[in-house]
């Protein structure tokens, strides 16, 4: 029984396998009639027949009788099934298959995540060039949930083909509960058996990152379904995706505070103010490498009237392949510090000051760091000329997404800043005059005060006298 196939459809009940041996003994004029049963396993294939094959031949063929040339020694009949279709068994089925995915939308993503309102919210989308669909910083997967439903004929041996980009590995498929079916995997084929409805999960792959994601799923049968009915038989998911930056932004100084006195010496500082080393980390904590992102950093150096606050040095960034650009830091300006008043002003930033700009592109691989370091000196001089009690010197820096950067970043505004708060002790040296004079003022103003109490009669001393017959005693009472 099917003996062109590898694995039969059908056993016979005796023995349990495809094949038997007999032997007859056929008389002339007589019908000889051998019994064998059978049984059908259970098979994804119902369109084809099981065949059954029977050759005979002589047992002894050099002793005995001999057959005739013409005579044929083989028979072969087919039992079909019957599909279950119209009377002639021809099925026309009309498959349809349904995916979605569990991606958010760049709304849906902001309504949830962000938790702007829906004027915001559309505002939001407008900021990129297309559809897109964002992956969050914590995703590791994304599940699609697929029905495949026949609403004609049957469908025999239905077999859903699945397909993924490059960035997908595929992981595990579900079947639903509420299904009324069965799926087998076989040689990365999922065979269907009437309606089902399952869920696929894919992996994002470590190695391979696109700026998209496809997922594609096409299903087709044995039988024959009309042309006009195949439209609806692939579902594909293809989605320009934005990823969810996971990124540890720091910053650290070792100047936070300096107080100018008026004995400070610039001969302790080399000639310029004391130094300062200012540090901005940027860890990439995700799964995805990080690429499309701009170090943005302004350094006030000098305020608007040409007095120079600070010094820059050196700027270093730790990764060979970050490449930065610096403008601004070879302007010179005066020597000696001219009076300015910034008492009004007390607070210099970027929007208030001339500053150096340095902007670098940011490059991070999963788990790497890098570090932007500034290396510099205040500008005694003129800290110490210009007119002030307390003043805050603040470096900016701020982390921007290019225009079709890949990555979006979760905080509205990340930047950090490090401020440089510098406070000037007053001048409290007074001139010998003054003192001489005070002291000699206030001498005088004693004798006058002397003087004014003696003619007053402050300083006599009174006498106490004592009338006559008063008797200090008591007398008892009577």
């Amino acid at each position: 029984m099917d003996e062109r196939r590898y694995t039969p459809r059908a056993h016979l009940d005796e023995g349990g396998d495809r094949y038997t041996n007999r032997a007859a003994l056929l008389s002339s004029s007589q019908e000889h009639c051998d019994r064998i049963n059978f049984h059908v396993l259970d098979t994804a294939d119902y369109v084809k027949p099981v065949t059954f094959s029977v050759e005979y031949s002589l047992e002894d063929p050099d002793h005995g009788p001999m057959l005739d040339d013409g005579w044929p020694t083989a028979l072969r009949v087919s039992v079909p099934f019957w599909n279950g279709c119209s009377e002639d068994e021809h099925c026309v089925p009309d498959l349809l298959l349904d995916a979605r995915s569990d991606l958010p939308t760049a709304m849906e993503y902001c309504k949830r995540v962000l938790r702007k309102p829906a004027q915001d919210c559309s505002t939001y989308t407008l900021s990129f060039d297309t559809t897109v669909f964002i992956i969050e910083s914590t995703r590791r997967r994304v599940a699609v949930e697929a029905v495949l439903e026949n609403r004609g004929e049957n469908a025999y041996s239905t077999v859903l083909n699945i397909s993924q980009s490059a960035n997908l590995q595929f992981a595990s498929l579900i079947q639903r509960e509420d299904s009324d079916g069965s799926i087998e995997c076989v040689n990365e084929e999922r065979r269907l058996h009437r309606k089902v409805a399952f869920r696929l999960d894919f992996e994002f792959s470590k190695s391979v990152f696109l700026h998209h994601l496809e997922i594609q799923l096409t299903a087709g049968s044995d039988s024959d379904e009309e042309e006009s009915t195949k439209e609806d038989n692939m579902a594909l998911l293809r989605f320009h995706l934005k990823y969810e930056a996971d990124i540890l932004f720091t910053r650290s100084s070792s100047l936070s505070h300096y107080e100018v006195k008026p004995n400070s010496s610039l001969e302790s500082y080399d000639g310029i103010g004391p130094p300062f080393n200012c540090i901005f980390k940027i860890q990439n904590l995700g799964l995805f490498p990080v690429h499309g992102v701009m170090m943005k950093i302004t350094v006030p150096i000098a305020t608007r009237g040409g007095n120079r606050l600070l010094m820059l040095r050196d700027f270093l960034a730790d990764q060979v392949n970050t490449s930065c650009n610096v403008w601004g830091n070879s302007t010179e300006y005066r020597h000696s510090p001219m009076e300015e008043d910034l008492s009004r002003a007390p607070l210099l930033n970027h929007s208030n000051s001339d500053v150096v700009s340095i902007n670098c592109n940011v490059r991070l691989a999963p788990n790497q760091e890098i570090n932007f370091r500034l290396l510099g000196n205040l500008w005694l001089r003129s800290l110490k000329a210009l007119k002030y009690k307390l003043m805050k010197i603040t470096v900016h820096a701020a982390l921007q997404r290019q225009f079709h950067s890949p990555f979006i970043f979760r905080e509205e505004d990340p930047s950090r800043q490090i401020t440089f708060e510098i406070s000037k002790q007053e001048d409290w040296q007074i001139p010998i005059w003054i003192i001489v004079g005070s002291t000699l003022g206030g001498l005088l103003l004693l004798a006058l005060l002397v003087l004014a109490l003696w003619k007053l009669g402050f300083f006599k001393s009174a006498k106490r006298k004592k009338e006559p017959g008063l008797d200090p005693t008591p007398k008892a009472l009577e």
